[in-house]
């Protein structure tokens, strides 16, 4: 139905997202990758919709609350490492946004 719509030559963006996955990049680096992205005139929705949606399978299926998230992030450092970071690095946005959409949930059960 997708391809019927977009086009054959077209990827959901979920398949983008799988793709991305089978290369050698861990799914966090992925939300480095799609971070840097937003900075792209031209590519801020595209990577932001990625993003979410990437931040949607940690967050449901991985149950990776921020913390465990940012770990993979900063890895092979410390997690406390991405908080000595300029507030416009994108491995620092990328844990921004990944906590922000990971408090939505909790903030409408409240």
């Amino acid at each position: 139905m997708y391809r019927k719509e977009f086009g054959v030559d077209t990827f959901s963006d979920m398949q983008i997202i799988k793709e991305l996955s089978t290369r050698s990049y861990p799914e966090p680096q992925i939300g480095i990758i799609l971070q840097r992205l937003n900075t792209y005139s031209g590519y801020e929705k595209l990577g932001e919709r990625l993003q979410k949606k990437l931040f949607h399978h940690w967050i449901h299926v991985h149950k990776a609350a921020p913390e465990s998230f940012g770990k993979l992030l900063a890895d092979p450092y410390s997690f406390e490492m991405l908080f000595g970071l300029l507030k416009v690095d994108v491995r620092l946005k990328t844990l921004e946004g990944y906590t922000l959409q990971y408090a939505k949930p909790l903030k409408t059960n409240t």
